[in-house]
């Protein structure tokens, strides 16, 4: 048994947490003299780091905070990039599955759709043995009916194939069965209790558009968030024929409309079959193609990248960005690295102070590898002093950050053993990096300069450590620039002349169902009779939609273009405030002002149009060339049926889409059939009340049939709700980081005043006022400042103009917003640095000097 060594070999001044460290050590028997010296040793590391914590509570508070915020924010993006990269993961073929894109090029500019016609299926899945198996989805609104309870829903119609390529987990049924007879549906677990509540839904029946049967005979379990399918039900695709009355939807090529699932034996497959695909299209397609002028393309996009990757509308869910994910990972980093600086900075600030400290131990023996393991080992037991105050951040603040950016956030470090050892390697890193320079740095003092005093007379550690603070506010100084660029042009896309008013203005969706069309005057009746409606006005597509309607239209001795149109009504362009370059609106005083399609019963193939000024310019016309002009429309996709359309007025353009896309040519039309949503523009400042009256008047009319609507200018700010995002958190960021910049400023300017004391009483000794001592410690940091913004300036030039090319209405960067950037730089710096400059400069030289 190891005997219990000496008194002699005890540390001195024993604090309250090293002696039952002690008395541990001493216990434990079978522990040789070797483990129990280095037990010592690291409890004197320990001990070490407790004093200089105690008698350094300044510098140590600076290292711990900013450290903290720094590891807070790469958790909290750490957990955020982990949830989207999770997207789809979890299904066990994930990596063997791919959707096909559709993208089409004409003169009306570029279509993108994440969907594929219907016909695609059959095209494929024989042709190819790459593909095991490929499903459809088409979305649907649907009116349901059981037995008294009558529900609007959206579903999925789905092939039976779909079951087998994501392999749900089914509750009651089981997927080979589930669609067997054509009219059946398989309910989300959700969806089960919200329409029977706690009965067993199994066999019963749900009656679409309250009149087709469907016999549930399936329930699958809710879908997670991380997965790109919405949390809808199942109906068999095979039944949709029926329901609509149209014989050609499930073999037709070209309606964009469904979701295509393609499952392959391995993935290696997906890059073969995407490599053949333009030879499938030219061999199926090519002569169509060339007689319209089309050219289309087809995309297999991977399962697990189409959260990240698809960026296209029309998606079953909101899609991710992977160029935020990279945006905001890159910003944490940063945010930690700054943190890491400050560490670096003030340790190699307070070299003097530790040189002493270093030569003694030198002199008695202690070799350089020692002395740098007791500095690396101090900055790891900070790093984790600041994890702890990192996770206390991160629980405060996740459900704030999860609300943030839309996801539900969990951080179950705890329950999650990876997890945990992840943040405990991330605080051992974080040390690491920190504590490295300043262990190498010190370790390296010779013991003879250091006790003869020369060790601060050199000029390498200033111009390190000034080096670090140019690259912190360099880095501030982007951030700064790239939030104020952001927010401008966030300011000029919400404020840009549109050409057209979208305030106080209700759309009320869903109206071009054959229920609604029906009784579609007796609802514009009614709605027009209630109090604070000014106008009512029915579209096809509105303004601030994608207009993804194009048609084929040709000029008189011009080639044959491709052009999108749009439906509306006779006072669409007077309520909506879109004004007249030349000839007239619509009017009803003038019977071909309605455009009527050739039918069996109605052979009228002539109609008028309004074209805007980009459509005019298309054809070669000025505004008043347009006038009377006669456009040849083809009415069906072969070109056998034709529609004469005169020209009857150019209106002015005006900002149909987003000001990321450029202003197309619109065709506009008369066509009351057409008519899917309808608008009121609202006078009145109790919107609830109207709104109350709105839903009583629907419900009477269409008591089988739930309302839905918005508002234009709503809708319309949400086509920038993820700049926006970005933008905030560029702004967040940005604080974050000019706040851990400050921190390593006021503490780096804190030493600095404390090593210049002597210096300053001498000169207020020789007749230097305080303003002229502030002046001169603020300087010397007003020109690290500045070096650092020049520093900054083309790299936040190159970023901001690289991401302004996302918009085609866009602000010019302005030499204003970087001088503006600099200056709040500067503005900070100098706040920080003046506190401690002007609290130097006030005090009593014989403080400083009594000593000499």
């Amino acid at each position: 048994m190891v005997k219990e060594p000496p008194l002699l070999w005890l540390p001195t001044h024993k604090s309250t947490l090293i002696v039952p460290i002690e008395r541990l050590i001493y216990s434990m028997e079978k522990w040789s003299l070797k483990t129990y010296v280095r037990c010592v040793v690291l409890s004197n590391y320990f001990k070490i780091v407790l004093r200089s914590l105690i008698s350094h509570r300044l510098y140590s508070a600076i290292n711990i905070m900013g450290l903290a915020i720094g590891l807070a924010c790469c958790i909290l993006m750490a957990l955020f990039v982990s949830y989207e990269l999770s997207y789809d993961i979890q299904y066990n073929k994930s990596d063997k599955v791919a959707r096909l894109h559709m993208s089409q090029a004409s003169t009306a500019g570029m279509d993108r759709w994440p969907r594929a016609g219907a016909g695609w299926k059959l095209l494929l899945e024989d042709a190819y043995p790459e593909i095991v198996r490929v499903g459809r989805i088409n979305l649907g609104q649907v009116q349901m009916k059981i037995d008294e309870l009558s529900v609007s829903e959206r579903i999925m119609f789905a092939d039976q194939e779909i079951f087998d390529i994501f392999e749900f987990e089914f509750l009651r049924g089981n997927a080979a069965t589930a669609f067997e007879d054509v009219h059946s549906v398989v309910l989300t677990e959700s969806s089960a209790k919200r329409l029977f509540g706690d009965s067993d839904p199994m066999g019963k029946s749900i009656a679409f558009y309250h009149s087709f049967d469907m016999k549930v005979t399936g329930i699958v379990k809710d879908f997670p968030e991380n997965t790109h399918l919405p949390n809808y039900s199942f109906a068999n695709l095979k039944a949709t024929p029926e329901l609509f009355g149209v014989e050609t939807f499930l073999t037709n090529q070209f309606n964009m409309n469904f979701y295509t699932y393609l499952e392959f034996s391995s993935f290696e497959g997906i890059k073969k079959l995407e490599e053949q695909l333009p030879e499938l299209i030219e061999k199926n397609f090519g002569a169509l193609l060339n007689k319209f002028n089309i050219q289309l393309f087809a995309e297999l996009m991977p399962l697990e990248k189409l959260h990240l990757h698809s960026r296209i509308a029309g998606d079953l869910k909101d899609t991710g960005d992977i160029n935020q994910v990279y945006i905001f990972s890159a910003i944490a980093i940063l945010v930690l690295i700054i943190a890491c600086i400050n560490f670096m900075n003030l340790a190699t600030a307070r070299a003097a102070q530790r040189a002493k400290e270093v030569g003694v131990r030198k002199a008695i023996g202690v070799q350089r590898r020692q002395i740098t393991i007791q500095f690396l080992s101090e900055s790891i037991i900070l790093s984790c002093i600041a994890l702890v105050i990192a996770i206390a951040l991160v629980e405060l603040t996740l459900p704030i950050f999860s609300e943030f950016i839309s996801r539900d956030l969990v951080f179950n470090y705890f329950s999650n053993i990876s997890l945990f050892f992840s943040l405990l390697g991330l605080a051992l890193f974080v040390g690491l990096l920190a504590g490295s320079y300043p262990a190498f740095y010190l370790s390296a003092f010779s013991p003879a300069k250091v006790l003869k005093g020369d060790v601060t007379r050199g000029r390498s550690g200033a111009k390190f450590r000034q080096g670090l603070v140019v690259f912190q506010f360099s880095i501030a100084a982007i951030l700064i620039i790239s939030t104020i660029t952001i927010y401008q042009q966030m300011q000029y896309a919400k404020n840009i002349d549109l050409g057209y008013e979208k305030d106080q203005t209700l759309v009320i969706n869903g109206t071009g169902s054959g229920v609604v069309q029906e009784n579609f005057a007796s609802l514009e009746q009614q709605m027009g009779s209630i109090p604070g409606v000014k106008w009512i006005s029915s579209v096809r597509r509105l303004p601030g939609q994608r207009l993804t309607n194009n048609t084929t239209v040709k000029a008189p001795g011009q080639e044959q273009l491709i052009m999108p149109y749009n439906g509306v009504d006779y006072e669409f362009f007077q309520n909506f405030g879109i004004a007249l370059e030349s000839g007239r609106y619509f009017s009803e005083e003038f019977a071909n002002d309605t455009l009527v399609y050739q039918t069996d019963e109605n052979p009228v193939t002539k109609g008028n149009v309004i074209l805007n000024q980009t459509a005019a310019k298309r054809f070669g016309w000025t505004a008043q060339e347009a006038i009377g002009k006669v456009l040849e429309f083809n009415a069906n996709q072969d070109g056998s049926s034709k529609i004469d359309a005169t020209v009857i007025g150019v209106v002015k353009d005006y900002h149909f889409e987003s000001v990321r896309e450029e202003l197309k040519p619109i065709i506009h039309f008369v066509n009351q059939s057409q008519q899917y949503m309808m608008t009121l523009k609202l006078e009145t400042s109790d919107i609830p009340n109207l709104l109350l009256q709105v839903e009583e008047r629907w419900e009477k009319l269409f008591p089988t049939q739930d309302i839905s609507y918005f508002f234009l200018d709503e809708r319309f700010d949400s086509m920038y709700a993820n700049e926006e995002r970005v933008s905030l958190a560029y702004g967040i960021f940005s604080l974050l980081a000019i706040c851990i910049a400050c921190l390593g400023l006021f503490g780096l300017a804190s030493y600095t005043t404390e090593q210049r004391t002597k210096e300053i009483g001498v000169r207020k000794v020789l007749g230097a006022s305080s303003r002229s001592i502030v002046l001169l410690l603020t300087k010397e940091f007003s020109k690290l400042v500045i070096l650092a913004s020049l520093f900054a300036w083309p790299i936040a030039w190159y970023l901001m103009d690289d991401w302004l090319q996302n918009f085609a209405y866009r602000i010019d960067l302005s030499i204003l917003v970087f001088f503006g950037g600099t200056l709040v730089a500067l503005f900070i710096a100098w706040i920080t640095v003046a506190g401690q400059a002007t609290k130097a400069a006030v005090a009593r030289p014989v403080n400083a000097l009594r000593y000499e």
